[in-house]
C-alpha cells in the first residue's frame, strides 16, 4: 500500500501543477522526463488529476460519481481505469448487481467509443474484464468495436 500511496501522491502533485503526460515509446514521462510505473507502448494523454481521484476512490459508488462528473473529459486511460476499478470494488463489496444496473455505468460507453483507437492492450483488457466481472453487456455494437481493436493489437497482449 505504501507504493500505491506514493503513486497517488505523485499523480496528485502532477495534477496540481496542471501537467498532462504523454506516453510514448514505452516510457511515460512528464515535462521533466521523470519515469513513472505506468508505462505503455501507445501514445495516450492522461488526465492526471482525475486519474489520481480514480485510484484513491475506495468504493464503486464513489467511482461512479467521478464518472458522472467527468465522463466528457475522460481520456482512454481514465476510462479503462474507472471501469476496472468499479468492477473490482463491486466484486469486493459482494454487490455487483447493484452496480450493474446503475445508470452512471452507461456514461462510460461514450468515452469508450470515442477513444477506441487510443486504447492499448492493457486498457482493452481492463474494459472487457470490467464488463465481464460486472456481468454487464454494454451492447453488441460497442463490444464488436472493442473486439475489432483487440484483433488489431493481439500481438501486444501478454499472459
Amino acid at each position: 500500500t505504501s507504493s500505491v500511496n506514493a503513486t497517488i501522491k505523485s499523480l496528485v502533485e502532477l495534477g496540481s501543477r496542471g501537467v498532462s503526460t504523454r506516453v510514448s515509446g514505452g516510457l511515460q514521462t512528464n515535462h521533466t522526463q521523470r519515469r513513472t510505473r505506468h508505462a505503455t507502448k501507445e501514445p495516450n494523454l492522461v488526465n492526471w488529476p482525475l486519474h489520481a481521484k480514480l485510484l484513491k476512490a475506495e468504493e464503486a459508488g464513489e467511482l461512479l460519481s467521478l464518472v458522472e462528473k467527468n465522463h466528457q473529459s475522460m481520456t482512454s486511460s481514465n476510462v479503462a481505469t474507472a471501469l476496472h476499478r468499479i468492477a473490482k470494488h463491486a466484486q469486493r463489496s459482494g454487490n455487483p448487481d447493484e452496480i450493474r444496473h446503475d445508470q452512471r455505468l452507461e456514461l462510460l460507453k461514450g468515452p469508450i467509443d470515442s477513444h477506441l483507437q487510443e486504447f492499448n492492450a492493457r486498457d482493452l483488457s481492463h474494459i472487457l474484464w470490467g464488463y465481464a466481472a460486472l456481468g454487464h453487456n454494454p451492447g453488441g455494437r460497442l463490444l464488436a468495436r472493442v473486439e475489432e481493436q483487440v484483433g488489431g493489437k493481439v500481438q501486444d497482449f501478454s499472459p
